[in-house]
């Protein structure tokens, strides 16, 4: 079996101009995408109370309409993490390339929903790999393949904190090499690369 991997157009998601933004965090997180129980970000609330007992400066920023946002803000409330994250609802293009360039690690802890939809190939991801910012995501689902294992990020099962802080851990004590491998990672899948796979299987 031949799979080919969606492909990105990576000159888009390449930043133009340089920010002086500022986003809050050491170490500062993002998840793009609706705010759902699939893509993860709940995932990632209820294991912060773990996380700032290691990275007591840290900040969760969730970019994207904001579906179950205030369901998802009652629940850090009830842990008491409020504080530490950010629903930044939907923004522009140039706004999200801005925030992602200032990101330390892109995090998409996503799962099955109670419907049982799972979380396809993470285009969202590659997109932030290409401004040189690696992930950490969810195995067991279509995240795997987004995501090359200790080169472009690192994969993690989506409830355990304890195999997320060591993840942060290496990835930020490691930043200069993840973020390298990241843009290296990302510019495979540009759609200039993915087409030459498609016309090698065809022919």
């Amino acid at each position: 079996v031949n799979v080919i991997p969606n492909g990105i157009n990576v000159s888009k998601w390449q930043l133009v101009e340089k920010s002086d933004m500022e986003l809050q965090g050491k170490p500062s997180l993002t998840t793009v995408g609706r705010v759902s129980l699939r893509k993860g970000q709940l995932n990632v609330i209820k294991q912060l109370p773990e996380l700032i007992k290691t990275f007591p400066e840290l900040h969760y920023h969730c970019i994207g309409i904001p579906t179950e946002a205030n369901a998802f803000k009652l629940q850090a409330q009830r842990l008491k993490v409020e504080d530490y994250i950010t629903f930044h609802g939907s923004i522009d293009e140039q706004l999200l390339k801005q925030m992602l360039s200032k990101t330390d690690v892109f995090v998409m802890l996503s799962c099955e929903d109670e419907i049982g939809d799972v979380e396809g190939f993470g285009i969202a991801i590659l997109e932030a790999n290409v401004l040189g910012v690696p992930a950490i995501g969810s195995k067991g689902c279509g995240i795997e393949d987004a995501i090359l294992s200790n080169i472009s990020g690192e994969l993690v099962r989506f409830d355990n904190s304890e195999e997320l802080i060591i993840a942060l851990e290496n990835i930020l004590s490691n930043k200069q090499k993840f973020s390298s491998e990241a843009r290296d990672w990302a510019k495979e899948h540009d759609w200039s690369n993915i087409i030459k796979q498609y016309i090698s299987l065809i022919e």
